[in-house]
C-alpha cells in the first residue's frame, strides 16, 4: 500500500489517470480493501498515462521503481511493475517477481467483435512464447539449477524468438489501435484476457473509492467491469481457492 500510496499522489499530482483493476478492484468493492487471502495489487492505466508514467515516475523515496522491458533486458511480463527494491521474494516467475511490486497494466485500445478472438488468441500466443524465452538460468540459486535452466533456455530457443523480439512485436500489436479513438478496450495482457474487452465508456470515467483506511481511484462502472470479469463478483468462491498465489517467502532490508 506505501508503494500504491506514492503512485496516487505522483498521478494525482501529473494529471495521470489510473484505476484499481482486478482483485484489487475486487476487493475494494467487495471488501473495502484488500481480499483476505490476496497478496498484491493491481492498476490499469490508459495507454498514453501509461506510457508517460513509465518514462517518467519518480518516487518520493530512492526504493521504488517502475520497469518494464524497455529498462530490463531479461524482462519477460507485458506490463509494467513497480518494484520496492529494499524487498526480495521467493516466487514461481523468479525473473520479475523478485521484489515486492504493484503489478501496472495498460488499458489498450481493442479490434470489435468481427476481430476480437483473433486478437486475443495472437496476443495469448506472444506471452506464452514470452515465458519460454525467459533466461531464468540468470536467477537460479544453485549451479545445479542454474546448469538445468541453462539447457532448457537453449532447447526453447530453437522454436522461440529472443525475449526483445518478442516484446517488440508484442508492444506493436497491442498500440496497433488508437486508445483514444477505440470503440473498445481493455487489458489484453492480464489473467481474463477477453473477459476484460469491454466498452471503452466502462473505463473512461474514475472516482475516489474507499480502500483499507484510505481513498484510491477506480473505474465508475465497476460493477459492469467485476460483472464481465467475474460473474457474481458478491459471491465469495470455494474456500479450497481462497489462498494467496504469487509469493512464498518475502524478506525486507532493516
Amino acid at each position: 500500500m506505501r508503494i500504491l500510496d506514492d503512485i496516487h499522489a505522483f498521478c494525482q499530482a501529473n494529471n495521470l489517470r489510473y484505476s484499481l483493476t482486478g482483485g484489487t478492484l475486487l476487493g475494494a468493492m467487495r471488501h473495502k480493501g484488500f481480499i483476505p487471502w490476496d497478496d498484491d495489487i493491481d492498476i490499469m492505466m490508459p495507454r498514453p498515462d501509461y506510457e508517460k508514467f513509465i518514462t517518467t515516475y519518480k518516487s518520493t523515496n530512492n526504493y521504488y521503481k517502475a520497469v518494464d522491458y524497455r529498462k530490463d533486458k531479461n524482462y519477460i511480463s507485458a506490463f509494467a511493475k513497480v518494484y520496492d527494491e529494499r524487498t526480495s521474494t521467493v516466487s514461481g516467475n523468479i525473473i520479475d517477481n523478485r521484489s515486492i511490486f504493484i503489478d501496472v497494466f495498460p488499458t489498450d485500445g481493442m479490434p470489435d467483435e468481427n476481430d476480437i478472438d483473433g486478437y486475443i488468441r495472437t496476443v495469448s500466443h506472444l506471452m506464452e512464447d514470452l515465458r519460454k524465452s525467459g533466461k531464468y538460468y540468470l536467477f537460479a540459486n544453485s549451479p545445479i539449477k542454474k546448469f538445468i535452466f541453462f539447457i532448457k533456455y537453449l532447447v526453447k530457443r530453437i522454436s522461440v524468438p529472443s525475449t526483445d523480439v518478442l516484446q517488440a512485436r508484442l508492444a506493436e500489436i497491442l498500440q496497433r489501435h488508437d486508445y483514444e479513438t477505440s470503440d473498445f478496450a481493455g487489458n489484453a495482457v492480464g489473467r481474463w484476457g477477453k473477459r476484460e474487452w469491454l466498452p471503452k465508456s466502462t473505463y473512461a470515467r474514475i472516482e475516489p473509492r474507499p480502500f483499507e483506511n484510505r481513498h484510491y481511484m477506480c473505474i465508475s462502472e465497476a460493477d459492469a467491469y467485476l460483472t464481465h470479469v467475474y460473474g457474481d463478483w458478491h459471491k465469495l468462491p470455494p474456500v479450497e481457492l481462497q489462498v494467496p498465489d504469487h509469493f512464498a517467502d518475502v524478506y525486507i532490508q532493516e
